[in-house]
């Protein structure tokens, strides 16, 4: 005979897995605690960004000198000291002390992390067979855009060098599937971001080669011969030119 459940066991069993705790960075800063937009203070949302953007953790005097990087001190301590107070009364783990030391909490899902390790698996792999998994938008998306401290500077300009990189691999991962409008979509787009990487033309033409579209390749490279001439006063490198020689 068959032994039923109590309603305890069976409310446990019914009841929702909680949302986790999501932490954007990408485009704007959003904190999402149990599926729902929480409202950070400013002192609170620069904390969590600067720990969230370092792969370790963070000593409070680094911390506290970065953040209040114009207050004595004593007074950037008090900040620190009372911005992770805020943090925790949002979340306790939010932010997580390890003697001298703070981190992010380890339960806390950034998305520029997730980010990051799929677009160093394309560009450590950009000729692998399977669906990359990644859009072009994404590798669109920037860091805080609207953010202007140094720490921040520096870091955008990093995300910027991996997105390019990124975009270049997806350009060659895309033309190898056979997805050439997308191929093309983030060659022009890696293009736009610096005209003058080699690189990027070469893949960006090789898609165009590799839908048929010569006349456009052609185009493409010459338009890029044109402005590193004018800019840097040098030709393509003969890797490039021999891409197009054929479709003359």
């Amino acid at each position: 005979m068959a032994v039923s459940a109590r309603p305890e066991q069976q409310a446990a069993s019914q009841s929702p897995v909680s949302e986790p705790t999501r932490l954007q960075l990408l485009q704007r800063f959003e904190l999402r605690c149990g599926g729902a937009a929480a409202v950070v203070p400013e002192s609170v949302q620069r904390l969590l960004a600067f720990l969230a953007l370092r792969s370790r953790p963070q000593h409070r005097a680094t911390v506290a000198g970065v953040l209040w990087m114009d207050a004595p001190e004593r007074r950037a301590d008090g900040n620190l000291r009372t911005t992770v107070w805020r943090a925790r009364k949002i979340e306790r783990d939010l932010i997580r002390s390890e003697g001298a030391y703070l981190c992010i909490g380890a339960h806390v899902m950034v998305d520029l992390t997730d980010n990051l390790v799929v677009t160093r698996q394309l560009v450590d792999n950009p000729t692998a067979p399977e669906d990359p998994g990644m859009t072009v938008d994404a590798l669109c998306d920037d860091l805080l855009p609207a953010w202007y401290d140094d720490w921040v500077l520096l870091e955008r300009e990093r995300l910027r060098q991996i997105r390019l990189h990124g975009l270049e691999a997806l350009c060659v991962r895309l033309t190898h599937l056979r997805r050439y409008s997308h191929a093309i979509e983030a060659g022009v787009l890696a293009a736009a971001e610096e005209p003058l990487r080699e690189s990027t033309q070469y893949a960006l033409i090789s898609a165009h080669v590799a839908e048929g579209n010569l006349a456009e390749a052609v185009r493409q490279y010459d338009r890029y011969a044109l402005v590193l001439d004018e800019q840097l006063g040098i030709a393509p490198s003969d890797r490039l030119r021999s891409l197009v020689t054929p479709c003359r």
